[in-house]
């Protein structure tokens, strides 16, 4: 399969998104201008990248599907954050064609902000076990990139399932393992069967130079040298230590954020890459994996999952089928595989919690309010105020992946809530119209009509939805959080027709105020569902 085109783009993508990516770094965490759990610079970067490789790939593949990371969502409902975005992206498209990037892709000139956008948001797509499809990490490594660390820009072509081409821009690895103060920027390229390669990101035009695996075998094992993650919450570090301890290998264990970590092995820096579960449910995403695999496979590796599968990359936008990574050079992937399968112990199934939660309260307002939620996940989440607890429980982690499933579940349930009280009110318009509309044919009264216009709030703010501008700007991943405000409309005109009409039909006016409280109720409470759903979407991010 020739895939010298594809091979082309994809430098040029990747390359021009490390560059973009450094802008954000030097420009936003560098100069010390964010708090130290400020995040918005690598969601700035996350959504920059996948823009500008999205647009131009679309401009050289338009008809190839993207599976990413983002979409625009949240860019269209934040005018700051979308302004960031889009102007470092032009700042990197306006940079005129570089000396061996590929033509017929207007580098050098800028583009319109729908078209940005857009492209962020061909990132959608859910996967296929069929045809062409790329997949993207913008940003692999968030908390590398923040530190200054290691990071990545992952991306990868699948046909027909197979990873036929993968392409990792590490822009803070050294070009020279040798020399690591040397200049740095890297970017790694594979085709399969034709080998991997490297060369720096600042050459452009520079020859990829060939890449391979040290040469370990099973007697030599015991100085090979192993490559974790940072994080313990990605990997299980303890199950590690015991698996080099089963292997004889007693080097102290490389660790580094990202994709980083494939590169290194591929090219000789380290010799073993674990990836063991830390959850029985988590399961990894295809963009985290499809590249890496390919390098190290051409380098002279092997890839598989603790149980000795192969990836399979065939089940939409995860690898739902394998359990952990291993990556080893292929004459001691088998040894490897028999020591994690001895002394890998199984995780637990954490998700009981997220189960236990929601089997107690079915609605997200009494989730977060009457069950208090934020206190009640303090063991669950990795937030900033309990990283001694979370280093002391490590086994009631849940990883980024299974908080944001939980928050998407709330988000869930808050929008059945919202549903219900839609439902709700317009069937109690229904009734009071009826039964007032009635009463005012037979009688005449004046002071029945004000009673009719009591419900006409609720009416308004159920039809029109205009008091729900506030809201979604404010919290724009949630949808239809109706405000108090019509409702204090309500109660108000409740109590006027209460004092201006004392006979029988009291009873009626009794209930109109009695609902119209209610509502207003469960709208402050649902409002201050919707304020703490926001903290816990962007608060487990930290993790």
């Amino acid at each position: 399969m020739n895939l010298s085109r594809e091979l082309q783009i994809a430098l040029t993508a990747t390359s021009r998104a490390a560059n973009l990516s450094k802008n954000v770094f030097n420009s936003l965490v560098a100069n010390d201008s964010v708090t130290k759990n400020d995040k918005s610079p690598v969601t700035i970067a996350d959504y920059s990248c996948q823009s500008l490789v999205s647009l131009l790939l679309s401009k050289a593949f338009p008809s190839d599907p993207l599976v990413g990371e983002e979409d625009a969502d949240v860019l269209r409902q934040s005018a700051e954050l979308k302004d960031k975005v889009i102007g470092l992206v032009n700042n990197e498209l306006s940079i005129p064609l570089k000396h061996g990037e590929v033509d017929g892709l207007d580098l050098g000139s800028t583009q319109q902000e729908n078209t940005l956008l857009d492209a962020i948001d061909r990132g959608t797509f859910q996967g296929s076990s069929t045809g062409r499809m790329w997949c993207l990490d913008p940003i692999d490594g968030t908390k590398g990139f923040l530190r200054g660390g290691q990071y990545a820009v992952c991306l990868a072509l699948l046909v027909d399932a197979s990873v036929e081409l993968g392409v990792i821009a590490c822009p803070n690895l050294p070009v020279n393992p040798a020399q690591p103060d040397g200049e740095r920027g890297v970017v790694f390229a594979a085709i399969k069967g034709q080998g991997a390669f490297q060369r720096p990101i600042s050459q452009s035009n520079g020859a990829l130079e060939p890449i391979s695996m040290n040469a370990i075998t099973p007697s030599t094992l015991s100085s090979a040298s192993f490559c974790e993650s940072v994080e313990s919450g990605h990997s299980s570090q303890g199950d590690a230590a015991n698996i080099a301890n089963e292997l004889g290998i007693t080097k102290e264990p490389v660790r580094m954020d990202s994709q980083a970590k494939y590169c290194s092995i591929s090219r000789g820096d380290g010799d073993v890459y674990l990836r063991l579960p830390v959850s029985a449910s988590y399961e990894e995403k295809i963009w985290d994996h499809a590249p890496g695999r390919l390098l190290v496979a051409e380098a002279g590796g092997k890839v598989t999952d603790i149980h000795n599968k192969d990836l399979d990359f065939s089940h939409g936008r995860t690898l739902k089928h394998n359990k952990g990574v291993i990556a080893a050079h292929k004459d001691i992937h088998a040894n490897v595989i028999k020591a994690v399968q001895k002394r890998h112990s199984a995780p637990a199934y954490t998700p009981s919690y997220e189960m236990d939660l929601f089997a107690e309260a079915p609605l997200s307002w009494q989730l977060c309010n009457s069950m208090n939620l934020r206190s009640r996940t303090r063991s669950i989440f990795q937030v900033p105020d309990f990283e001694e607890l979370v280093d002391s429980h490590p086994s009631q982690i849940l990883d980024e992946d299974e908080q944001t499933a939980i928050v998407e579940k709330l988000e869930k349930a808050n929008a059945a809530s919202n549903k219900q009280y839609r439902i709700v009110t317009a069937a109690f318009i229904v009734v009071q119209l009826t039964y007032l509309l009635t009463h005012l044919s037979a009688s005449g009264s004046l002071i029945n009509l004000a009673l009719l216009l009591t419900p006409l709030p609720s009416l308004l703010n159920t039809l029109t939805s205009r008091d729900l501008i506030t809201i979604r700007i404010t919290h724009p991943h949630l949808k239809y959080i109706p405000e108090p405000r019509s409702h204090l409309l309500g109660v108000a005109a409740s109590i006027v027709g209460l004092a201006l009409y004392r006979n029988a039909a009291t009873s009626r006016t009794l209930t109109i105020l009695t609902f119209s409280a209610i509502t207003e109720f469960w709208m402050r409470r649902s409002e201050k569902d919707a304020r703490e759903l926001h903290k816990l979407k962007y608060g487990q991010k930290s993790a």
